[in-house]
């Protein structure tokens, strides 16, 4: 989600099972300060709901929502929460996984990339200032159907915009990207095996302050644990860091 509360902290959103969006501020070492409910019914409003990063260019993270009805609504930052959400797009409803708070195109703007059920992969840049800068979504990819991308920026080191995808057997792939929105290994690096046991997976960036960006994974008993990235394309043991996350649907 990146810094909601503008401490200089990454946090963490969530949605409850009864609908509530709820906010876990980060200490900027792996833990957390404290949390709050930013809105008790926000369930009602999306069936997706998805980390945008500072999509409208104010230095200001925002929230991407996809109705049931297909409707893309935008929820901007205002630096202590979240403004009511605005119409973004319209039939949205093909895609089952919205990634957003990634530069794939290198051009300092907030893109999207989507999934859709065929198992198509998706790219819809940003103009940032809010819209798109077409209308018009770029293909990356097909056969994404057993996978999961996870936007986690520069996770190699070597520039460019790289995804993680978790497979359906429990296998990490690593995605490097060209920094111009193609990919840098169409095959993919295998990081890790055996991811399949947790519930959740998603990266908040730099969450516990050493340098690298870090993976969050929500096991199924509601156990939360942080992976800290090396910062060179890997993920170090993973540390239990708090537990109680049963309850939500939603994290990110």
């Amino acid at each position: 989600m990146g810094d909601i509360n503008g401490d200089g902290k990454r946090d963490i959103l969530g949605v409850t099972s009864g609908g509530a969006l709820r906010a876990y501020y980060g200490d900027g070492a792996g833990g957390f300060v404290s949390d709050a409910t930013m809105d008790a019914s926000w369930g009602t409003q999306g069936a997706l709901t998805f980390p945008m990063g500072d999509f409208t260019g104010d230095g200001r993270p925002d929230i991407g929502l996809i109705t049931v009805a297909g409707t893309f609504l935008i929820a901007k930052g205002n630096g202590a929460g979240l403004d009511k959400p605005e119409l973004l797009a319209t039939s949205w409803g093909e895609f089952d996984v919205v990634v957003g708070a990634l530069d794939r195109g290198g051009d300092g703007k907030t893109d999207i990339m989507a999934r859709s059920s065929t198992g198509q992969l998706w790219l819809y840049r940003g103009n940032g200032a809010g819209g798109w800068a077409s209308p018009n979504g770029v293909r990356l990819g097909t056969g994404w159907n057993g996978y999961q991308p996870i936007s986690v920026g520069n996770f190699d080191g070597a520039g460019g915009v790289d995804i993680l995808a978790r497979q359906s057997n429990g296998d990490l792939w690593l995605y490097r990207g060209n920094g111009t929105g193609g990919w840098a290994d169409t095959n993919g690096t295998r990081i890790g095996t055996g991811w399949g046991s947790f519930v959740t997976v998603f990266s908040p960036g730099d969450f516990d302050g050493v340098p690298g960006t870090d993976v969050l994974a929500r096991a199924a008993d509601g156990q939360l644990y942080l992976f800290s990235g090396t910062g060179a394309g890997a993920l170090r043991r993973g540390v239990l860091i708090d537990s109680g996350w049963r309850a939500f649907r939603a994290i990110f």
